[in-house]
């Protein structure tokens, strides 16, 4: 049956009542010539029944066309051990609360009972002359009970995200045949037809996937890019080459010319290595590349089993042979890792190829991703022992109806956001910088590109093509007003191919990498420097480094500097170190970060989508400077050309607007900044520092009152205008001015003015900030604060 086929089978499914299978008619004999009344009745004796709960409801019903959500009621209600459904559902508590775990467990020991919910909504969206339909829904199970880590490394949270107390723990969808069945008669096949995952990895399907995947547009986008920007050159043609590992060979060898390999992404652990021979006396260290043995690996064979046993006392770690396998058995010769390719105990060696790690993983393949374990002897599930993911189901009768019924295995978020893997600082920009990923999670391997997600459990590759057919890839979502996948996958990539990387983009990436967790704390900057660096390619004005930037491209300063942090996070502490970061980067907190100009639970987006709707941001300083810097940094090419003498009416129209708006709209007087900072005498800056020429409002002048003891929000009035202030540390309760960073109208019609500022304490010269917060002008009321202009030093 052809796509075509299976998409008019299923909207004939869902517009078409007639043509919906129904139960047998009594009186209509089978091909064996039994009457259906017996066939049924021998079916239905050799299963067992739904309990009178689940009897009510109507399973085919809810499988046949979406359904709204429905409370269940107590979940001590679906706890009859001989009920199918009542066993599913079970099956889905132990799933999010782990091994051992039961419905009847949890009713047990939970404080109050929990309520059980139910949906049904459909993965899938088709398109056919203008209509959308969404044929074969699957079960939504939801609990007004949060599972433990519910929301760990979860992406932060957005205003789509309040649907109070609706917790889902299980997807079911229905699946042809019951347990063990080869039956594919019983039912027409499916859109996104589910497939069992053997113990052993499908290495013809993989290779498949990369075959195709060089197909893709994204593929000559990344050739194209690499022959403007020679990429590849920079890593094989400078110095004496790139090291890579020849799995065939099975040894290091350094390529002067580009050509094809993988990388690994992995969680090292707390394992010994011959650098670091630390733990019990009895852990053989992990063999790492030094100046002392990278001639012996990189003879042939020097990496083989004998060689290393040879070695004696030295070891690879599984991860690592199984990615060395995983590429002979793919075909893929050549493979990147770190603790190979790197000489350790080198610096210059090391320290260029850190600063390199975007290019390294950009250019690779593919990128191997071992998600499951908790370090470096994890290995590559399917490569090396797994227990692959059969198709398990249960099978039910409903009003005569059998029903074969089948949790949804995990999506690649879920597997994702569970693992260690995620956690860790270092593997953000490995994932966020490669064209190409294959995940290897304990019971499946999922491959992502730039374009598509693929996996061994559904057989999505024949829909890549159907553009009128689009297959929801992340977890489900409770909230029916949601169509759109609102997040198909972990992995974004940052390699920025088309140039089309943007402030929203940049959000994100500190998003997620914010919840990432280091080592060293230390190295939050420099664990990031290649996402850095993807978003600061192309601006030739900015040659600054990482920590006169403190993680933030010039580009996006204005914006980019209006974070704030969670309730969670708190200030970053490097110990034993001298280190210290600038308290205008989110750099300097430790855990999930949030900006003013992207949703959140604090402000609305009347603000914060004032930039995605087109609101001109007028930013309230023309220029920076930055520490161990002379130049000045343009806030906007308007002000560049207007304080530069520029001819052009154009330029002229656009300042005097912007300088009308200001004066009009907040009583700032903007030519006064512009010539206050044209004639000063511009005092030192420290690498980490950043000065400008602000229009600031003193304390005094301010009125603050908290929402609640607790909490770092404070309602802000300042005159008759009002807003509210977020202090960073809920614990800090005094600032010593506001400073205006940006004001635009807000996206209400008619619009508000909105202006963002910045708290600061001030001591000896140098400003520290303390918190953000934002004011609504009011209207009918034209004093305007008492402003200051001067010259801001922020450390």
């Amino acid at each position: 049956m052809t796509i075509t086929d299976k998409i008019q089978h299923a909207l004939r499914l869902v517009c078409d009542p007639a043509s919906r299978r129904r139960p047998p008619s009594p009186s209509s004999p089978n091909a064996s010539g039994e009457q259906p009344e017996r066939q049924n009745q021998k079916r239905t004796e050799s299963l067992s029944d739904l309990c009178a709960n689940c009897g009510k409801l109507d399973l085919y019903a809810l499988l046949l066309t979406e359904k709204p959500s429905k409370e269940l009621g107590p979940l001590s209600n679906y706890l009859e051990p001989d009920c199918p459904f009542c066993n599913l559902l079970s099956n889905a508590v132990q799933s999010q609360w782990g091994e051992g775990c039961s419905s009847a467990r949890l009713v047990a020991e939970a404080d109050q009972i929990p309520n059980a919910f139910i949906q049904s909504r459909s993965p899938i969206s088709v398109k056919r002359d203008g209509v959308t339909e969404h044929p074969e829904p699957r079960l939504l199970l939801a609990l007004d009970t949060s599972p433990p880590g519910y929301s760990e490394n979860r992406r932060v949270i957005r205003e789509v995200d309040r649907v109070k107390d609706r917790y889902i723990i299980a997807e079911i969808e229905s699946v042809s045949g019951g347990h063990g069945s080869t039956d594919t008669n019983s039912r027409a096949p499916s859109l996104i037809p589910r497939r069992a995952v053997d113990a052993d990895i499908d290495y013809e399907m993989v290779r498949q996937w990369l075959r195709d995947c060089k197909q893709h547009a994204h593929t000559a986008r990344a050739l194209e890019q690499m022959d403007r920007e020679k990429f590849d050159t920079e890593l094989f043609g400078a110095r004496e080459g790139f090291r890579l590992i020849d799995v065939q060979d099975e040894c290091l060898v350094l390529k002067n010319q580009p050509c094809a390999f993988a990388a690994l992404s992995y969680v090292w652990g707390r394992l010994p290595t011959i650098l670091r021979p630390c733990g019990k006396t009895e852990d053989v260290p992990i063999l790492l590349t030094t100046k002392n043995n990278l001639e012996r690996l990189s003879n042939p064979g020097g990496l083989s089993k004998t060689s290393i046993e040879a070695m004696h006392g030295v070891r690879l770690p599984q991860t690592v042979t199984d990615a060395m396998e995983f590429s002979r058995r793919i075909g893929m010769r050549y493979l990147w890792i770190d603790t190979l390719c790197i000489v350790q105990d080198d610096k210059e060696d090391k320290g260029y190829l850190i600063q390199a790690m975007d290019n390294v993983y950009d250019i690779a393949s593919v990128t191997y991703i071992a998600v499951s374990g908790t370090n470096a002897d994890a290995g590559l599930s399917g490569v090396g022992p797994r227990r692959g993911r059969p198709i398990n189901a249960v099978t039910i009768v409903d009003e005569g109806n059998e029903i074969h019924l089948s949790l949804v295995p995990p999506t690649l978020n879920d597997e994702v956001r569970s693992s260690v893997w995620n956690t860790r600082g270092w593997t953000f920009q490995e994932q966020a910088l490669s064209q190409r990923c294959l995940y290897f999670t304990d019971n499946e391997v999922y491959f992502n590109c730039i374009q598509l997600q693929w996996r061994e459990a559904y057989a999505l590759e024949p829909l890549s093509e159907d553009h009128d057919l689009t297959v929801r890839t992340g977890p489900p979502w409770w909230n029916r007003k949601l169509r759109k996948d609102p997040d198909p996958t972990p992995y974004r990539y940052l390699g920025d191919l088309t140039g089309t990387l943007t402030i929203k983009d940049y959000q994100a990436a500190v998003q997620d990498y914010g919840r990432k967790t280091l080592t060293f704390p230390e190295d939050v900057l420099h664990a990031f420097e290649g996402v850095f660096n993807r978003f600061s390619k192309g601006v030739s004005r900015s040659k600054l480094s990482l920590e006169q930037t403190q993680g933030i491209p010039t580009d996006y300063l204005y914006q980019a500097m209006l974070w704030f942090p969670s309730e969670e996070t708190r200030r970053r502490v490097c110990e034993d170190t001298d280190i210290s970061f600038s308290f205008w980067s989110w750099a300097s907190w430790d855990g999930p970060i949030e900006f003013v100009f992207a949703d959140s639970l604090w402000l609305s987006r009347n603000i914060s989508q004032a930039p995605m709707k087109k609101k001109q941001m007028h930013v309230l300083t023309p220029y920076w400077h930055y520490g161990d810097s002379a130049r000045k940094f343009w806030t906007d090419e308007m002000w560049k050309a207007a304080c530069e003498g520029a001819e052009d009416a154009a330029v002229t129209e656009q300042c005097h607007r912007f300088l009308s708006y200001a004066q009009d709209k907040l009583g700032i007087d903007m030519e006064i900044l512009r010539d206050h900072g044209a004639s000063l005498e511009l005092p030192e800056l420290q690498v980490g520092e950043l000065g400008f020429v602000g229009a600031c409002i003193q304390a005094t002048g301010v009125m603050l009152e908290r929402k609640t003891e607790a909490s770092p929000i404070c309602s802000l009035k300042i005159g008759p205008h009002k807003g509210e202030f977020r202090f960073d540390d809920a614990q800090s309760t005094q600032f010593d001015e506001l400073v205006a960073i940006v004001a635009s109208d807000t996206i209400t019609d008619p619009p508000d003015t909105q202006s963002i500022f910045l708290g600061l304490r001030t001591q000896k010269g140098v400003s520290r900030r303390v918190g953000v917060g934002w004011v609504y002008y009011d209207k009918g009321d034209a004093s305007f604060p008492h402003w200051q202009y001067r010259f801001l030093k922020l450390a």
